[in-house]
């Protein structure tokens, strides 16, 4: 889902009132969905921040790094869902968010709510 962060936002043409070419952020941009989003979003001239679990790991990576407008309009953050501070640098001074990524720990929580909804 999108959260705007600074006023609307809609990826349609016409007179949505959107200017392309503005700084999104898409989580789990390495993902299946995630990578087509960030796609459209450079074709459509946004500059896109997008965040993977590993910038290391280049099955994460490579494929975000070979799209068209990339090489310009593309930043990557390494980013852990369950670190408050990695999330920061992704997101500011963008004017929405893609939501994507999913948290994954691999021990079950103890408190679904306080581990996801709000991390310390």
């Amino acid at each position: 889902w999108v959260v705007p962060t600074t006023g609307e936002m809609a990826l349609t043409g016409g007179d949505s009132g959107c200017a392309r070419g503005g700084l999104v952020c898409v989580t789990g941009a390495s993902g299946f969905i995630g990578s087509w989003l960030v796609r459209l979003l450079l074709d459509r001239g946004y500059t896109v921040h997008a965040t993977v679990q590993n910038l290391q790991y280049e099955g994460e990576t490579k494929h975000l790094q070979a799209l068209d407008g990339a090489d310009t309009r593309l930043r990557l953050f390494q980013m852990d869902l369950l670190d408050p501070a990695s999330v920061r640098p992704a997101v500011e001074g963008v004017h929405g968010v893609f939501h994507l990524a999913s948290p994954v720990t691999l021990q079950p929580a103890q408190d679904p709510e306080a581990t996801f909804l709000c991390p310390q």
